[in-house]
Order: C-alpha cells, then structure tokens, then sequence
C-alpha cells in the first residue's frame, strides 16, 4: 500500500470520541532459524514476496508506532511477539 498512514487515518474516521484503535500486524523481520536452514530461508522469501505481490510490506511492524502516529493518533503504544520453537518441538516439526 502505498499510503499506509492515509489507511489508518481512513478508518479512524469512525472511531467514537475517546475510542481505541487497535492494530495488528504480521512482521516477518524477526523469523529465522538458528542454525540457519536454507529451506526455512527459502520460505521466509516466499512469504515476502507474497506479501510484496499483495502490495504489502513484510516489515511493517518496526514501522508501525511512526505510521500510527503519522495518521493522528495519540498515545501510540506497541508490543511485538515472537514464538520461539525448540528443535526438538513437535511444534516445530
């Protein structure tokens, strides 16, 4: 999207007086496997890419506080998260 600040200002529009706009997002940025696995590489770049074909931004986490802010909102608060699967995780397998 080539405005993200004009989006959220957009849906802002119908917030009440004194309402709480919540956002969330998915920021690839962070994933990653250690060691490194050239297959898990290889699909972290689709997924970017996905994103990309879909004119969105993979990044956009580490940018969300300032687009936020961009758009008129006041008391900008962010929390990342991230899972962390063990090798030995039958979450991970």
């Amino acid at each position: 999207m080539s405005d993200a600040a004009a989006v959220v200002r957009h849906h802002r529009q119908n917030l009440r007086a004194g309402g709480l706009f919540v956002a969330l997002d998915f920021d690839i940025g962070a994933c990653r496997t250690e060691p490194r696995l050239p297959f898990i590489d290889e699909i972290i770049g689709w997924v970017s890419d996905a994103f990309r074909a879909a004119g969105a931004s993979p990044h956009i986490g580490a940018r969300l506080a300032l687009i936020l802010e961009q758009a008129g909102l006041q008391n900008v608060t962010t929390v990342g998260v991230q899972a962390y699967v063990p090798p030995y995780s039958r979450a991970g397998a």
